[in-house]
């Protein structure tokens, strides 16, 4: 799925550029990356997200 892995993308970009909301793009991003095919990539967010110990993050 081609969409949903530009779609992914796309949501990393944006976690960068709205930071107080990191955590909920990028698990939306992980939502994405796995129809896509690239479930270790979603597993790796969720990795992180879970070792950045960040309440923001965590929401």
């Amino acid at each position: 799925m081609a969409g949903a892995g530009r779609q992914a993308e796309r949501l990393e970009k944006s976690a960068l550029e709205f930071p107080e909301e990191r955590g909920e793009i990028l698990l939306e991003a992980a939502g994405q990356w796995a129809p896509a095919g690239e479930s270790e990539r979603a597993l790796a967010i969720h990795g992180d997200l879970l070792g950045s110990g960040s309440s923001e993050d965590a929401k």
